[in-house]
């Protein structure tokens, strides 16, 4: 038998491949331990004739450590695509440079950054850094006109360097165009309220919610609490008409009781948003390449909000748009797996472990926003089946427990292998119920993860397969997008 073509490695195909080396977070791939990003040039980059994909990661601390992730990640490419030509040559700060079958260049770009911190800034600095600069822009109306404006403005740079600290200080360039970016975009709708000057942490209005969220539910029959802020409520920052705080928290403290159900609180916050008193803004950081723009979500009931320009349609797909990726759970690569939304792809949500359970993650391609993740409670109830389980403790726990249960776990399998994307991969099911057993020996965690994800993937396929409304609802509650007043009303900058 002919052994199966293999690939050619485009710009495209080749970011495409890399997305799928392991878990995505955002725009961040984790593979082999080590956490990278792959930026796409398209146009030619200095010193290079043609189109680039750079995959940008922390220096892993030894040439020994460097080494092993290269070659771990270059035999995955070779033995994926069909030619890869290995040109050596000087950029930046690695010497190896690979050139794709469409001449665009594929290259490495540690950074060293020992002594510093790692990994992504955490929320609570450049969030505080935003408000900064929108307590700047909106409410002095002393707004940024340029990048360059914001880079030389030496107050602004001073309290931003007090903010991300010596820790996080070599991050802050990478900030500034998303700080800058955020602050256009939120002009081009509240230009011109007066507003109060941006607070964060103690006193915000993230505070006050937070403070209140044990009164909110979704359901009163039978009750279901909202629980945490995030699970409601998007927002990072609040911008509130100046003068009017107290008054606006002292209104919702009457209204919120014990009872309150989350479409009686959204529909004060939309009837405060008309007026321009209270705005809860959700913050995406902005690729460096990228422009911010403002979109207000969850506002469906506001004439008045749905005739702004800036008001965001929920777009609509039929099954012709959506595709499914059970693949890896099939044929045990990982615990990880997918649904892609849109032209190309443009949206997916990835469903992979998080502790002992599963986390359902919407994310947006190409871009450095991170979607969120989808209401563990609103998946059970729109999933209507009679499977999947959200608690890991109702799955088999060892080996032993999986063999008894082994016959449901092949009509799972059966149901679910008729939608893998790669049917060429599919494992035959006996080896498959052979490789789960070893899988509980070496790693049980991943072992019952991969049975929750079978037990989801079977409910969803078996009742909800040729149901579009479904799929974007998945989408969009991890996104905290929806019409149907279970999220609050705010304005998202991305």
């Amino acid at each position: 038998m002919a052994k199966p073509l293999k690939a050619k490695a485009t710009l495209s195909s080749v970011e495409d491949f890399l997305y799928e080396l392991g878990p995505v977070r955002g725009d961040t791939i984790t593979f082999k331990g080590i956490k990278f990003e792959v930026s796409k040039f398209e146009r030619r980059r200095p010193g290079h004739n043609g189109p680039t994909l750079e995959i940008n990661f922390e220096y892993p601390g030894s040439k020994t450590a460097l080494n092993a992730f290269k070659g771990a990640l270059f035999k995955e490419m070779f033995g994926h695509f069909n030619k890869i030509d290995l040109q050596k040559k000087k950029y930046g700060s690695y010497e190896a440079l690979y050139i794709l079958a469409d001449g665009a260049y594929l290259y490495l770009e540690p950074k060293n950054t020992s002594g510093l911190a790692k990994g992504t800034v955490p929320p609570q600095i450049h969030e505080k850094g935003t408000a900064v600069v929108f307590s700047r822009a909106l409410s002095s109306k002393k707004p940024f006109s340029t990048e360059e404006d914001l880079i030389m403005d030496t107050a602004i740079q001073k309290e931003l360097k007090k903010i991300f600290g010596t820790k996080y200080g070599h991050r802050l360039p990478d900030w500034l165009h998303s700080f800058y970016e955020q602050q256009r975009a939120a002009l081009i709708e509240y230009s011109g309220p007066q507003w109060e000057e941006f607070v964060y942490g103690n006193g915000s209005f993230v505070d006050f919610f937070e403070k209140h969220m044990d009164k909110l539910h979704r359901d009163l029959d039978p009750e279901v609490k909202v629980g945490r802020y995030e699970k409601w409520n998007p927002s990072d920052i609040w911008a509130v008409k100046n003068g009017k705080m107290q008054q606006i928290k002292d209104k919702l403290k009457s209204e919120i009781g014990k009872q309150t159900v989350l479409w009686e609180l959204n529909a004060i916050l939309i009837t405060l948003m008309e007026d321009n008193d209270l705005v809860g803004i959700s913050l995406k950081k902005i690729d460096a390449k990228s422009s911010g723009n403002i979109k207000l979500y969850n506002v469906d009931t506001s004439d008045k909000l749905r005739a702004l320009k800036s008001y965001a349609h929920i777009e609509l797909y039929d099954m012709s748009d959506i595709s499914f990726e059970p693949d890896n759970i099939l044929i045990l690569k990982s615990v990880t797996t997918y649904i892609r939304i849109g032209p190309g792809g443009k949206y997916f949500i990835d469903i992979t472990r998080s502790g002992k359970n599963l986390s359902f993650n919407s994310q947006i391609r190409g871009t450095a926003a991170q979607g969120g993740q989808a209401p563990i409670d609103l998946v059970v109830k729109m999933l209507n089946g009679n499977t999947f389980d959200k608690n890991n403790s109702a799955y088999p726990q060892d080996a032993e427990s999986f063999e008894k249960k082994v016959s449901d776990y092949k009509e799972m399998y059966k149901v679910v292998s008729k939608y893998a994307s790669s049917r060429s991969q599919k494992m035959n099911i006996d080896s498959w119920i052979e490789d789960v057993k070893n899988l509980y020996n070496k790693d049980s965690r991943n072992a019952i993860v991969t049975l929750m994800q079978l037990s989801f993937w079977h409910d969803a396929l078996k009742n909800h397969a040729k149901n579009p409304e479904f799929w974007t609802d998945l989408l969009y509650y991890g996104m905290k997008v929806t019409s149907k007043g279970m999220f609050a009303p705010h304005a998202k900058i991305s």
